[in-house]
Order: structure tokens, then C-alpha cells, then sequence
């Protein structure tokens, strides 16, 4: 029976009746159901299959492929999706099987005869940069090599400007290097910690600029809602086809800063009054302010977080055990307002 009916025939519809980005609709099956009621392909019935035509459990039976999935099919291709279907169902009379059908649908057959030398494996190779997928029949024998292992290379990360308004945009700019299985994606997290705000970048190649000789740029617009101050590249994540991943985070040379200018969004007249005491201090610091802080954070001299107030309680806090030396205070007010304090502690 090679039917395709109830629940796998809803899953196929569902799937064909939904698709509408994708460049690529790629089908696995066992056996080869296309060859039975194509004119042309049902002659070789008897000479590709491991099994012939008729009724028992491994022939290729009556079914209805072309009467309830191949309109389907052709639909996607008609919207310039490529559909590619993919047997396993041969290895016994022949060892690979290609074939096109005249509305553009390919089927593609392989399979292994145990103890053969001729054996060979279907490899699939996406080009991500220009959307296109190919294949080859490879000869097992030819693809026992070792597995590339080797991460992607990073030469240089570069911002351009340094500088930028808000609505503006940042050009990131890498060097990347990977010649055996080529870059697949990149990752990056921008963010200003002071701030605590975040911009994240996770696309595929294919979304960058490419100028050669390894070169990528990508064009961030900056949006007016991001807060002015210093902008940090935290994390980079490149991942290359064969899924080796090269990870850096910002203790890492190569990361770059850039600083979005603009109004602070706390006019002089509506700007809380807060003052910090003593200045500087042994580590107990005490601050006057009206009602209206809902956190507080502290940060140390190269940006990271030392402590965390949600709900402040008290006027203080306590930075005796910490090391001398200036740190910073973000008073956080209701209505998102943002008041940074420095302190000097000795």
C-alpha cells in the first residue's frame, strides 16, 4: 500500500497550503511513489527500485501521488518555491537516480547494497548568499575524510561612525575567514549596561553585504528610542555550515563601542532633585531625594553591575567591601526617568 492518506496526507496539505517564504520545499520518503503513473517513469519500474511493480510490501503498488499530492507541487512551483523529492527506496539495481519532471519538480533516489563498493550518499550543499541548493552523488569511499572542525576566523570587527544620532544608522564591519564550509550565520548583542538596553542582531548571510576577500557589513538603523551614552558589542556568535561556532564576549580585544548622542529625555525643570553624601566616601553613601526611585544600581569602574536594587527601602548603601576607587549610580524614577551619580570611594 503506498498510498498517502489521513493524517499523513493532513500533514502534507498543511504544510503545502502554508508555505510562503521559503525557496525550497524538500520531501523524504521511502519509496518511490512518482514513478507510478508518470508514462515515462513507470517503464523503469522494474530496473530502479529494489522492488518491481506490484502489490506486496516493498513493490512500488497503485497510489495516489499524482491525483492528490502532485497538484500540490505544482502550485509551489508555480509561486517559485522548488520542490525536491527524495527516495530511499533503491542500492539493490542502482546505485543513484535523478530526474526532472517537465513542470520542474525533481526527484532525486539513493540507497546502499550492503557490501558494495559502488555504494554512494546524496549530498546536499545550501548557498545561503544566494538561496540556491545542490546536489551530488558522492561515492562513500570519497567522503571518508575528516569532518571539518575548524571554527571561523575573526580578523576585525569595525563600527562606523563612532559617533551616531538618533534615526541614524551604524555600519558593522567584519573580517571574517572560514574556506572549507563557509560563514552561515552571525550573532551580535549590542547593548549600554548603564542603560540596561539592548539591541540584538541574528540573521543569516544572506542579510549582510558582501565585499570580498571575506569582508561583511551590515547597516543597523539606530532608533529614536534608544537612550544616548556608550554602545558595547557584548557577544559575537559566527557559525559556519558545518556548525562550528567561534564565541566572544567583551572581555575579548577585538569588540567594538560606538556612542549615540541626544537629549537625555529629563528636561532641567522636571529633573529630580538628588544628592549623593559624603562625596567621597570610607563606603556608607546616603542620598536626599523626593519620593519617586524604584531602583538603583551601582557599577564599578569598567561597567559591570556590583549591586541590584529593585524596591530601595533606605536612603543608603553599603560599598565598604568594595575597592576603592569611583563607581557609578543609576537612580531609576517612575515614569522611566534616569538620574547617574558618580561616588569616590577610598
Amino acid at each position: 500500500m503506498s498510498n498517502i492518506i489521513d493524517e499523513p496526507l493532513e500533514l502534507f496539505n498543511s504544510v503545502t497550503d502554508t508555505l510562503q517564504t521559503t525557496t525550497h520545499l524538500v520531501i523524504l520518503h521511502h519509496k518511490l511513489i512518482w514513478m507510478y503513473g508518470d508514462s515515462y517513469l513507470q517503464t523503469y519500474i522494474n530496473s530502479i527500485p529494489n522492488g518491481g511493480f506490484g502489490d506486496c510490501f516493498y513493490c512500488i503498488n497503485p497510489n495516489n501521488f499524482y491525483v492528490d499530492l502532485y497538484p500540490k507541487l505544482l502550485e509551489l512551483e508555480a509561486k517559485g518555491i522548488e520542490v525536491i523529492c527524495v527516495a530511499e527506496d533503491i542500492g539493490f539495481r542502482t546505485n543513484e537516480f535523478a530526474y526532472t519532471t517537465p513542470e520542474g519538480v525533481q526527484y532525486l533516489a539513493s540507497g546502499i547494497d550492503a557490501g558494495k563498493s559502488y555504494n554512494q550518499a546524496l549530498i546536499f550543499r545550501h548557498d545561503v548568499v544566494n538561496d540556491s541548493l545542490s546536489w551530488t552523488f558522492n561515492l562513500l569511499s570519497d567522503l571518508l575524510i575528516p569532518r571539518d572542525t575548524a571554527v571561523p576566523v575573526l580578523h576585525s570587527l569595525s563600527i562606523t561612525p563612532d559617533v551616531v544620532e538618533k534615526g541614524d544608522s551604524i555600519r558593522i564591519l567584519f573580517e571574517i575567514e572560514d574556506t572549507l564550509s563557509g560563514i552561515d550565520e552571525i550573532k551580535i548583542d549590542i547593548v549600554n549596561p548603564i542603560r540596561k538596553h539592548r539591541f540584538a542582531i541574528d540573521s543569516h548571510l544572506r542579510d549582510w553585504i558582501f565585499f570580498g576577500e571575506h569582508l561583511y557589513a551590515y547597516d543597523m538603523p539606530i532608533p529614536d528610542s534608544a537612550r544616548s551614552g556608550i554602545w558595547y558589542v557584548t557577544d559575537i556568535s559566527i557559525m559556519d555550515s558545518a556548525g562550528n561556532v567561534l564565541c566572544l564576549s567583551r572581555s575579548d580585544s577585538v569588540l567594538a563601542t560606538f556612542t549615540i548622542t541626544g537629549p537625555t529625555g529629563i528636561s532641567e525643570e522636571n529633573r529630580p532633585e538628588l544628592h549623593l553624601y559624603p562625596n567621597p566616601s570610607s563606603g556608607i553613601v546616603f542620598w536626599s531625594a523626593g519620593p519617586g526611585i524604584i531602583g538603583i544600581d551601582v557599577y564599578n569602574q569598567i561597567g559591570e553591575v556590583i549591586i541590584t536594587n529593585k524596591s530601595p527601602e533606605y536612603n543608603y548603601i553599603d560599598l565598604s567591601q568594595e575597592a576603592p576607587g569611583l563607581y557609578l549610580i543609576r537612580f531609576l524614577y517612575s515614569g522611566d526617568q534616569i538620574i547617574m551619580k558618580r561616588v569616590l570611594i577610598y
